[in-house]
């Protein structure tokens, strides 16, 4: 009788030791499945940051192209409109007065003057 109460007890020590060893291999896989959990998570984060970044930086250069685009736009109307025709003769005219020309220089010469504008309008050279 004592015999079988010391297989008893070791039988229960046993399955003990083998419900605490699945319990640890339970706990080990719910750690492992929980850290693949969190880097697809972390890794479907960045995909949405870089989606993020890349849809940011294709409008900001479909923005730039549309600005030119826009410029582009005026600057030909401005040729079209013969305001810029107009704003040439202007330049043109106040350089030829103010041009002082060098004794004995041919009437027939000719000036070439380079002359530099800042957006904005101003004649700076």
């Amino acid at each position: 009788m004592a015999l079988r109460a010391e297989e008893q007890a070791s039988a229960q020590r046993e399955a003990r030791k083998r419900a605490e060893a699945e319990a640890a291999q339970a706990a080990q896989a719910a750690r492992v499945e929980a850290e693949k959990q969190a880097k697809a998570e972390a890794e479907r984060e960045a995909k949405a940051a870089a989606d993020k970044r890349a849809a940011a930086e294709k409008q900001a250069l479909q923005n730039e192209i549309n600005a030119q685009l826009e410029a582009e736009k005026r600057l030909n109307a401005a040729r079209d409109s013969g305001q810029q025709d107009q704003y040439v003769a202007m330049i043109k005219n106040h350089i030829e007065r103010q041009w002082i020309r060098p004794p004995g220089t041919p009437q027939a010469m000719d000036c070439v003057a380079d002359v530099r504008q800042v957006p904005g309008g101003e004649v700076t050279a």
